[in-house]
């Protein structure tokens, strides 16, 4: 399989193209937007201390993964700010990841609300089943139905319920999502979302098993608005900021394992061979499927965007995506039994997968 011979992207990666050089359109597209600065980032955060009518001056998102768990830190030890952690159970956290959210909110002393919701665990069934009789990369982030939108309405509920205005996540690392790029790739936001609508329409038509779970493309529906309409957010949950820690103070891989380890006794899932989103079975098996359907993981994304920023090369690149890529038979023989899924159907669904690639590779 042809990879750009700058980053680790392959040639399965969707909208690539690759120069006479081999190197992709991503990287030639590619431009570094330094963060924004930790002057910035107090400036902002000044703002809000102080100004909620509780206790709290600010939420944070702890969802127990490598990232969060690091804003956590920051917000208690560097900003100083009186921390209310929230944390969604989706039903799916490892044990692990469920040690480390206590393990956090522990040796912080911060106050936590941790709230479970079902909406993933009564979706991803149905989903799952569909999916394996008709297997499309495209419709792989539908196995997290339900667990966005938990996410996102529990996170602005709680800190309204509170009455805390800033909200503080640990997002801004260097990733780049391909998941829409099945659908639409342009720059247009009106145009992308209108083609992610299209285009998640014509996958149901294409497998009408989706629809034998009535609920199912409702759900998909106020995802969808909750994801994509920020109006949305705005008219329900006026005054709330949302501040992405690392689009101010870069994203430092090393320094965040670091930190985490030995001050926070933050350990990785034992099945992940990843750090990186680690903090949900439902994305190991994710990463499994793309993996057997496209030849790669969004580990390559990450990846690829860090050898851009030079924080990695290539050569070490390659080696962590081959190693980052496995997921081991136990854990996918366990968490089919969990889901209630007989192991047969997946491996029916992986001989038509590898059927279509030998059709393919013949023609």
């Amino acid at each position: 399989m042809e990879r750009c011979s700058r980053c680790v992207l392959p040639q399965t990666y969707p909208g690539i193209t690759f120069n006479t050089e081999h190197v992709c359109n991503y990287c030639l597209a590619h431009g570094v937007i330094p963060p924004l600065g930790e002057d910035k980032l107090h400036a902002v955060i000044d703002e809000y201390r102080g100004r909620s009518g509780t206790h709290y001056d600010c939420l944070v998102a702890l969802s127990g993964g490598r990232d969060s768990t690091y804003t956590l830190h920051y917000a208690v030890k560097v900003l100083n700010l009186k921390v209310l952690a929230f944390t969604i159970d989706n039903g799916f956290m490892p044990d692990q990841t469920r040690e480390n959210v206590l393990n956090a909110v522990s040796i912080l002393g911060v106050d936590h609300v941790i709230e479970k919701h079902d909406l993933l665990e009564k979706n991803i069934r149905a989903v799952l089943t569909a999916w394996l009789h008709r297997p499309s990369p495209a419709m792989i982030p539908m196995l997290c139905v339900g667990c966005r939108l938990a996410l996102y309405r529990g996170f602005l509920e709680v800190a309204s319920r509170y009455q805390i205005p800033l909200m503080l996540t640990g997002l801004g690392e260097p990733e780049s999502s391909f998941a829409t790029k099945f659908f639409s790739r342009s720059p247009s936001k009106r145009r992308r979302m209108f083609d992610l609508a299209t285009g998640l329409s014509v996958e149901l038509l294409k497998n009408p098993r989706y629809l034998r779970r009535p609920s199912l493309p409702y759900w998909m529906a106020m995802e969808y608005l909750y994801a994509f309409s920020s109006v949305m957010q705005r008219r329900k949950y006026p005054g709330l900021r949302n501040v992405r820690l690392f689009e101010y103070i870069g994203w430092d891989e090393q320094k965040i394992m670091t930190l985490i380890q030995s001050e926070l006794k933050w350990r990785n899932y034992s099945e992940s061979r990843s750090a990186w989103r680690s903090d949900c079975k439902v994305n190991l098996l994710r990463n499994h499927l793309y993996k057997v359907t496209l030849g790669f993981t969004k580990n390559e994304e990450l990846v690829s965007n860090m050898i851009r920023l030079g924080d990695l090369n290539r050569e070490d690149g390659l080696a962590r995506v081959e190693r980052e890529g496995v997921i081991s038979d136990e854990f996918l023989h366990g968490f089919f039994q969990e889901l209630g899924i007989p192991y047969q159907e997946y491996e029916a669904s992986l001989a038509r997968i590898d059927k279509v690639a030998a059709s393919r590779a013949g023609a």
